[in-house]
């Protein structure tokens, strides 16, 4: 069993904060970005002792990103593409024929979200 922790804030340095208050207790460390304007990822996950997952879910997937799903895929291959990459990126069931490939060693958890 492995304990997983997401964390949503609006800014990188809240939701960095964030990750070094839990961390310790964390197997895994979710970053939710849909809810961040600007996400300079070498910032976010630079540092981190604990596999990352990034997640952009959009409103339809109970999150908040209100981009474009192209947006969507941008921001997880920039998470997968940074020099201090994701472990994994979270990638929407409706979005993962479009994302098949992703640079380094990233990998992709598909996943589906029922927001009723």
């Amino acid at each position: 069993m492995a304990i997983v922790v997401s964390i949503l804030e609006k800014t990188v340095d809240a939701a960095r904060v964030a990750a070094d208050r839990v961390e310790p207790a964390a197997d895994l460390i979710e970053f939710r970005v849909d809810a961040m304007q600007h996400v300079d990822f070498e910032l976010l996950l630079s540092g981190r002792k604990k596999a990352t997952i990034v997640a952009c879910p959009n409103v339809e997937a109970g999150g908040q990103f209100q981009g474009t799903p192209e947006n969507c895929i941008l921001r997880l291959r920039d998470a997968a593409a940074a020099a201090a990459a994701a472990s994994s990126v979270d990638v929407d069931w409706r979005l993962a024929d479009r994302m098949l490939e992703l640079p380094g060693r990233c990998r992709k958890i598909i996943s589906f979200h029922r927001s009723e």
